[in-house]
């Protein structure tokens, strides 16, 4: 809100003190939406970062893991928003529920015909 605004109303009654008064609660008002937007938007940085690094490390289902972990809440962040200490949770929930995660299985087949030929294949378990 402007004070030009305001002014122009001509209301009868409304002094510069008034006025004053209405810009002052306007600011405050506008920090206030500022603060929660500003916790809004870390938040959503923590929530992306985190499942970024759990989809780097493996994991099919972030949104299950953070829920089986008891929310994002539960994680630490730095001051930037990035996860910390991703991996040794992961590693936890690896051994118990190792579906949730991409696994690589090796494959060697060894093909005879006329000289020894080996080749390998790797098997990817994914949703």
């Amino acid at each position: 809100m402007k004070r030009k605004f305001l002014q122009e109303l001509k209301i009868e009654g409304m002094t510069k003190e008034v006025i004053d008064q209405i810009m002052a609660e306007n600011g405050r008002d506008i920090e206030r939406e500022k603060a929660k937007n500003k916790e809004k938007n870390k938040k959503l940085i923590e929530k992306y970062s985190l499942k970024e690094a759990m989809k780097s490390l493996g994991v099919i289902d972030p949104d299950y893991l953070i829920f089986k972990h008891g929310g994002i809440e539960k994680f630490c962040f730095d001051e930037e928003g990035e996860p910390l200490m991703v991996e040794e949770i992961l590693k936890v929930y690896r051994e118990s529920f190792p579906y949730i995660f991409n696994q690589e299985y090796p494959n060697k087949i060894s093909l005879v015909q006329g000289e020894k030929m080996e080749l390998s294949f790797t098997w990817r378990c994914v949703e």
